[in-house]
């Protein structure tokens, strides 16, 4: 699966950019720093909570109160986090085997059940990215304690107490572990209602750990605005194409079939070999009418079927009998964004018991010939399964590792040398400042202002203002952003900053006209191939450009303005705003006279904890014939820089008329969305109009008028 790359687990780094990255460099600063629970390394000055971060708080605790006793693995921060994955393997192969055993299987095909089993896992992608997801042993454990507890191996109040604890540690590597194993019991506990059993021990094993999750995680987060209804609940689902592999034998045969994946997905949760030979097997048995031997009557039905009810949750069966409308009646269901995780205990439970099923009606047949091939053909099948899985996870290993980052990527150090005191700045500053975790908007960032961001945050003990995590603090985010909006913007981050050291400022050299007004007010220190470094100082950042009343030119007419006025509704710095709940037309205006021409689009949205959706904006182009010329998509992700302005953000565009249009639509789709000042104007002419509080539209931004009793910046 991996080559040679498994001995070199503290040198190659399985993933330079992404969550695996990130996830490292969350340990790896925590460790060194010994910061407890609270990671520091991003979003200064604010810092969140490690578990946002994927920093596993367990693990994270465990290796520290080590380092305190004089264990020190200063050095080996990333062969911890990557090995401890991989060798949670041998624990979850303990526990599938005594599954396995105690259906009564033999040992040999015990053990070449689950080496498959293990080896075709889902979690085995995520060895290179979730390295907390990727603790194969948390499911079944679980699935293994209930076994325990139902064959009256433990008593009531160990078994719940046991599972309780297991799970809340499970908590504390990753949230998934304790939703997947406490669902799978809540499961169980349903089915056995139906056979009129009230299984008091299992419920409270399914809900106490997650009840005391909530109330610790409560007791210790200090942020209350945190999203509560993130985006891509209905995204990152069990789909039907994920019940079959997306490689190998199957793959090249059903090629041409579009639903299948062709890559691996959240939701991946293929069963072998055995799922397609189960029908036959089943046909075979029922022909034959055997009757199952005493060893034979024992068979995880109540498992099974608790398996598949959370396979229809993982496939957002509850969202769609209910139109959706569910995530708004139990507001907690859309903390679930990855439902697809919840098909593990369907891919488990499901690959043991088909295996057990086979084995008893293979073991069955009299003709020792036909068992060794039939037997022989699933090995095979398993194996050669197995070589396409792994070697598609080599394939994306390869495709994103690097060398050990935070100890060898040395570029930004390199570039600014030794003519700094690093005691002299107190935080870096990539542009565009990442939003990753807002979940209600996520601009683009570059990806090598982070990837050499980064290691030099570690190397030089300053934390990074933005954050790669999830879920963070939206008032807290947005003041971070603040920081590369334009000079009209009042940065109010700076009140909340402990000094008034300067920042280092990283700029992509692609987005250097982007970025232009705040590299000219900064000092060069250096730049490396793809990035721009400076020194820029609080008082630069702070400035504010205000705009005089007296010295405006007279008003461009705009080719579309709405502050919705007559909404009655408070908009920013305005007496009513534009409330969207599906799609809404912004505008629809004639642009045969802006023909070639370069028209400006923006408008301003508001980021709500509870309701608002990212939205989506559509703007179409046709002639006079109603044909359509363009037909554009966009959103967040295809800005770079933005205004923010208190919790309203501004989402703008640049649009050149191509020649023959005759009318625009531009349209928004969104849920639960406030929106407010909707303006078209051609990208030369000035466009101002005096709001309340003092502020005015002026050229597409929102600035503050200027007071005479008061110096400012002009």
């Amino acid at each position: 699966m991996m080559g040679n790359i498994l001995f070199q687990l503290n040198t190659v780094q399985l993933d330079r950019s992404g969550d695996g990255f990130k996830n490292y460099f969350a340990f790896a600063w925590q460790y060194k720093n010994e910061d407890g629970l609270f990671f520091r390394g991003m979003q200064y000055p604010y810092g969140d909570m490690l578990a946002y971060a994927d920093g596993q708080p367990l693990m994270t605790m465990i290796f520290i109160g080590l380092k305190k006793i004089g264990i020190d693995l200063s050095g080996y921060e990333l062969l911890i986090v990557q090995v401890l994955p991989i060798l949670s393997i041998s624990v979850g192969f303990y526990f599938l085997h005594k599954i396995m055993k105690h259906y009564q299987i033999p040992n040999w095909w015990s053990i070449i059940t689950v080496t498959a089993c293990v080896m075709l896992s889902p979690q085995i992608f995520r060895f290179n990215a979730h390295f907390a997801l990727g603790y194969l042993f948390c499911f079944p454990s679980i699935w293994y304690l209930y076994i325990r507890y139902e064959s009256n191996r433990m008593n009531d109040i160990a078994y719940s107490l046991l599972s309780s604890i297991l799970l809340l540690l499970f908590a504390y590597l990753h949230p998934y572990h304790l939703l997947i194993g406490s669902s799978f019991l809540v499961g169980i506990f349903l089915i056995k209602l139906f056979y009129k059993k009230f299984q008091w021990p299992i419920l409270l094993a399914g809900l106490l750990p997650i009840i005391l999750y909530l109330l610790s995680n409560n007791l210790l987060d200090p942020y209350l605005d945190r999203p509560r209804n993130p985006w891509g609940a209905w995204q990152y689902k069990t789909e039907v194409g994920d019940l079959f592999p997306f490689y190998g034998w199957f793959a090249e045969v059903l090629s041409s079939i579009n639903s299948l994946r062709q890559v691996y997905h959240e939701g991946y949760s293929y069963l072998g070999i055995l799922m397609f030979l189960f029908p036959i097997l089943f046909i075979y048995k029922k022909i034959k009418k055997e009757k199952a031997q005493s060893s034979d009557r024992a068979f995880p039905t109540a498992a099974i079927l608790s398996a598949l009810l959370v396979l229809l949750f993982s496939m957002g069966i509850h969202i769609l009998i209910t139109d959706h409308k569910i995530l708004d009646w139990i507001s907690t269901l859309k903390q679930f964004r990855a439902l697809g995780r919840f098909a593990w205990p369907y891919y488990y439970v499901g690959f043991i018991s088909l295996s057990i099923f086979a084995y008893r009606i293979i073991d069955n047949i009299n003709n020792r010939i036909t068992k060794i091939i039939l037997f022989s053909f699933i090995i095979c099948m398993w194996l050669i399964d197995g070589l396409y899985y792994t070697k598609s996870f080599r394939k994306n290993m390869n495709r994103y590792k690097a060398d050990n980052e935070l100890y060898e990527n040395k570029a930004i150090s390199n570039a600014i040398g030794t003519q700094i005191n690093i005691e002299d700045f107190q935080a870096i500053l990539p542009l565009p400042v990442s939003m990753e975790g807002a979940e209600k908007v996520t601009p683009a960032d570059n990806w090598f202002t982070k990837t050499q961001g980064i290691p030099y945050a570690y190397q030089s003990g300053l934390p990074i203002i933005g954050a790669y995590m999830s879920r963070t603090s939206l008032s807290r985010i947005l003041k971070q952003y603040q920081l590369g909006s334009s000079s009209y913007v009042d940065k109010e981050i700076i009140n909340d900053l402990p000094n008034r050291k300067n920042v280092i400022t990283l700029i992509a050299k692609d987005d250097a006209a982007i970025y232009n007004d705040i590299a000219q007010k900064s000092s060069f220190l250096g730049e490396t191939k793809y990035i721009n470094i400076y020194s820029t100082s609080i008082d630069s950042l702070s400035a504010v450009t205000y705009i005089k009343k007296d010295s405006l030119p007279q008003i461009e007419k705009p080719i579309y303005y709405n502050k919705y006025e007559s909404n009655n509704d408070n908009g920013l710095y305005s007496k009513g705003s534009l409330y969207v709940d599906g799609n809404v037309i912004l505008a629809e205006i004639e642009v045969a006279e802006s023909q070639n021409d370069t028209i400006t689009l923006s408008t301003w949205f508001r980021i709500d904890v509870d309701n608002s959706s990212v939205p989506k904006f559509n703007i179409t182009l046709t002639d006079d014939k109603q044909n359509t010329i363009s037909d554009i998509h966009y959103r967040d992700l295809d800005m770079k820089r933005m205004e923010v302005i208190n919790n309203w953000v501004q989402i703008k565009r640049d649009l050149i008329i191509p020649p023959n249009s005759s009318k625009l639509k531009w349209t928004v789709s969104a849920e639960k969305l406030t929106m407010d000042h909707t303006l078209i104007t051609s990208k030369n002419k000035l466009f101002w109009s005096e709001l309340s509080n003092n502020y005015i539209v002026y050229n597409h931004f929102i600035a503050q008028l200027k007071q005479d009793n008061f110096d400012s910046e002009n």
